[in-house]
């Protein structure tokens, strides 16, 4: 039952990293174009962004692996060395299950008693007569056993979520931002090639306008927008065809049959 309990852990974990994923590339975006904003046009701002986005995706594919191992950890053997932690969680989950059991089992036993002498309480009044329900009154809950074994399971989700979600985080934390700010920058210079002995003649090529991807940048951003208008043109059409076909259709019919007549 833990097993079945924590399956959902991979999905979820997912998509927290994609969703890291991509708040990260937009970040580092911002960041470059907030920087290289006026050299949109050069060679410089195109490598910058790539070797930002291989990076990105590189370190992500680690993060990605380091989940698959920590919730097959968690899903192969349930398992903790807190021993005293995990038994305050279980002791935690049994009493909110217990008084949640009773709770209900006091619903069901008013809802007969009042059944049996056909009368019938609400708001305030019921409430009071819930709390004068003594446990002789229950009497031996036949699903006892039940809820102790639900409280193994639900202390031992608690528990073992908790450690789970932190070491997810902590990778995001401690490793990718961090490789992102002390690492990137280094990448960046070693990538562009302006640590070279020929730092000089690589920043002129680098801040040189790259016609042929500006021209096909144009060209894409102009087929856009006639594609934009071409849709928004067909629904407008798909909205004023019901009432068009048939305003269109009565003149004809009414003419063919003047013609048939005459």
């Amino acid at each position: 039952m833990i097993r079945i309990s924590i399956q959902h852990w991979e999905n979820l974990t997912t998509r927290f990293l994609d969703e890291t994923e991509q708040l990260c590339g937009r970040l580092i975006k911002q960041r470059v174009d907030d920087i290289f904003g006026p050299l949109m046009l050069t060679l410089l701002y195109r490598d910058t962004i790539k070797i930002c986005g291989d990076f990105i995706q590189k370190a992500m594919e680690e993060q990605r692996a380091a989940s698959i191992r920590n919730f097959k950890m968690e899903s192969y053997k349930p398992m903790t060395f807190n021993g005293e932690a995990l038994n305050q969680a279980c002791e935690t989950a049994r009493q909110h299950l217990q008084a949640a059991r009773r709770k209900q089992r006091c619903i069901m036993l008013l809802d007969d008693l009042e059944a049996k002498n056909g009368k019938s309480t609400n708001g305030p009044a019921r409430e009071k007569e819930l709390l004068k329900i003594t446990d002789a009154q229950l009497g031996i809950d036949k699903y006892s056993q039940e809820i102790v074994a639900l409280s193994k399971v639900r202390g031992y989700y608690e528990h073992a979520s908790s450690r789970y979600v932190d070491a997810i985080g902590q990778g995001v934390q401690c490793e990718l931002f961090n490789n992102c700010r002390n690492e990137l920058p280094a990448l960046l210079v070693r990538k562009l090639g302006i640590d070279q002995d020929d730092a000089h003649e690589k920043c002129y090529l680098l801040l040189t306008v790259d016609e042929k991807s500006t021209l096909r940048r144009l060209q894409l951003e102009k087929e856009e927008t006639t594609l934009g208008k071409a849709k928004k043109q067909l629904r407008e059409l798909e909205q004023d065809t019901p009432g068009g076909e048939d305003s269109q259709d009565a003149p004809k019919d009414e003419g063919s049959q003047d013609t048939m007549m005459s």
